[in-house]
């Protein structure tokens, strides 16, 4: 909602006012007969007022006009049940803090669930989206298209359309147009990747509503690219990436939801991209923002560095307004316990990585430093085949099913093939990037309707977001992330709603190797995820990986490695086999 104050600013406030779009970003300005009259959204009116109050300004709110009712969610759905949309008994499955969400959103034209995994956003997205007046689209992971599809199937009358690129379409697949004359409630699911060529098919369809399911992947703020013009001016053309493509999506849609249980997957600038898609331009420009939120300064080396942050308890304040927030502990008294545990290898009990690693990793180095961390990451992932291996042969023992999450599409190969030739009598599925989304989400199903023992190896690039897995005894993080949302994600996999057994979550670090820089660097990040997100499982999570009421001793041992180590350039990786 649009609030506006009347300002009567004197000529010693003229500075003020030309950078107070700075310092409230989504602020306008505009003048009137002396005055002028500030407009933002009400998430913003507490700081703009602050702001006004430092200034020693004369302000005068204006009373907003007063919209009609909104009916509630239990209202909209006895009308969804009553015209054959939604079935009967489902609004009798949600929670307490689903039906709550769902009132929030519908007061507004864009707002944000920060849920944790597992605590059914992909049922509140749909009902949030039948709660409106069609047509629907749906933005997700490729690999939970079909997750989105069958939940649509089973708990509505809807019949949805997931789009696909022409070159994956058979004899019988539909256009999105001739689709939408034939069925009463269009409700289109596309993935994140498909976006920028399905685009165009999709503003033909004019969505009313919009629901961006992990919302994180389009956390870019790169949607233009500035071209410098023969006249000496710059101009600036379109990029076609997701950023962009969701960009032109969301000014399509009336109202917008955002989905995700990871917000900020590394930095607080990964959140202006997604605020502004939710709400398209009421956060003000990228840098405005940035400079607020994000300390935004000159680059040493020239550009501008964002990689801070500032003002973190006004901007915390600010989301209030827009993010309905459920905190893991809401969700976890309704699931079996959750353990943690981490696993230290010493270097006599890791075997050789499997394959070449030595030109993979000079081409990272070329690429940049973050592929150089993930190609380590992944050498020591391949390192813990052996004990991976005898963990599995004892989980199957006790009648376990397991899902484990490794590094390389190699490494998830090798295992499946030594652990079907060791794990007889068990079920043994592996799968990575190269089959395709319809591929994994079979493969998943048939691990889920499997009886123990049964193993589910994977990247955690293919299965780590938006998949079910919620019936597992014991997940294995082979390869060790390296930011919070990582973490979160893959414990979101089999700690989900429908999970009916205790499950124990093992992180396995290989001792010398990149992985305990990797759990130092991760350790840095957590408080502030923690403190912005409010998900006190993170720091549940800290605490595990410290594993000592001595933190600071604990952080003095691991300085002490690292500089025996040398710089993480330095660190050497294994020899080729």
């Amino acid at each position: 909602m649009l609030v506006t104050v009347s300002v009567w600013p004197g000529t010693h406030h003229a500075e003020f006012m030309q950078s107070i779009k700075a310092v409230v970003p989504g602020a306008r300005v505009s003048y009137r007969n002396g005055r002028a009259e500030v407009s933002v959204e009400d998430h913003g009116a507490h700081a703009l007022e602050a702001r006004l109050v430092e200034a020693d300004l004369r302000y005068d709110w204006q009373t907003p006009a007063k919209g009609p009712p909104v009916a509630d969610i239990r209202t909209r759905l006895a009308r969804r049940v009553e015209e054959g949309v939604v079935k009967p008994e489902l609004p009798g499955l949600l929670t307490a803090y689903q039906l709550a969400g769902l009132d929030f959103s519908l007061a507004r034209s864009g707002a944000h669930y920060w849920w944790p995994c597992g605590s059914g956003k992909t049922i509140g997205g749909v009902l949030w989206s039948l709660a409106h007046e069609g047509p629907h689209v749906v933005v997700t992971r490729s690999a939970a298209l079909f997750t989105w599809y069958r939940e649509v199937r089973a708990r509505t009358n809807v019949e949805p359309l997931v789009w696909l690129p022409p070159s994956l379409r058979r004899k019988s697949y539909e256009d999105v147009s001739v689709y939408a004359a034939r069925v009463r409630t269009p409700f289109v699911i596309v993935s994140w990747e498909s976006l920028p060529a399905a685009v165009n098919e999709l503003a033909l369809l004019r969505p009313n509503t919009v629901a961006y399911d992990e919302i994180h992947r389009a956390k870019s703020h790169k949607r233009w690219k500035a071209i410098p013009q023969s006249d000496g001016t710059t101009g600036f053309e379109k990029l076609d990436n997701i950023a962009g493509a969701a960009c032109e999506l969301s000014k399509l849609a009336r109202y917008r939801l955002a989905l995700t249980a990871t917000p900020i997957r590394d930095r607080v600038r990964d959140l202006w991209a997604q605020l502004d898609l939710v709400d398209p331009g009421k956060w003000g420009k990228y840098w405005d923002w940035a400079a607020r939120y994000c300390a935004a300064r000159p680059g040493a080396y020239g550009g501008m560095d964002d990689t801070g942050h500032d003002n973190l308890d006004e901007l915390e304040y600010r989301l209030r307004y827009v993010v309905h927030r459920v905190h893991p502990s809401e969700v976890s008294d309704l699931l079996p316990p959750k353990r943690r545990q981490v696993v230290y290898l010493p270097p006599s009990e890791q075997n050789k990585a499997v394959g070449s690693w030595v030109r993979e990793m000079k081409q990272a180095v070329k690429a940049g430093g973050e592929h150089a961390m993930e190609v380590k990451l992944a050498e020591a992932a391949s390192r813990k085949r052996r004990w991976v291996l005898d963990t599995l042969a004892d989980a199957v023992a006790g009648n376990q099913k397991v899902v484990v999450l490794t590094g390389r599409r190699a490494d998830v190969d090798v295992l499946g093939v030594e652990a079907r030739k060791e794990l007889t009598g068990a079920l043994v599925h592996a799968t990575h990037g190269e089959d395709s989304s319809e591929e994994r989400d079979a493969i998943c199903q048939s691990w889920l309707s499997a009886p123990a023992p049964a193993v589910l190896i994977a990247t955690g690039d293919s299965i780590g977001e938006s998949l079910n897995l919620q019936d597992a005894d014991l997940l294995v993080v082979a390869m060790l992330p390296w930011t919070p949302g990582q973490v979160t994600q893959y414990e979101g996999r089999v700690c989900r709603l429908g999970q009916v057994r205790p499950v124990l979550i093992q992180y396995i670090i290989a001792e010398g190797t990149v992985d305990e820089r990797v759990a130092e660097l991760l350790l840095g990040k957590l408080p502030t995820v923690a403190a912005l997100t409010g998900d006190s499982d993170v720091e549940a999570l800290r605490a595990q990986l410290v594993g000592t009421d001595n933190q600071d001793g604990l952080m003095d041992e691991v300085a002490a490695m690292l500089a025996a180590m040398g710089e993480l350039s330095e660190i050497v990786i294994g020899t080729e086999t």
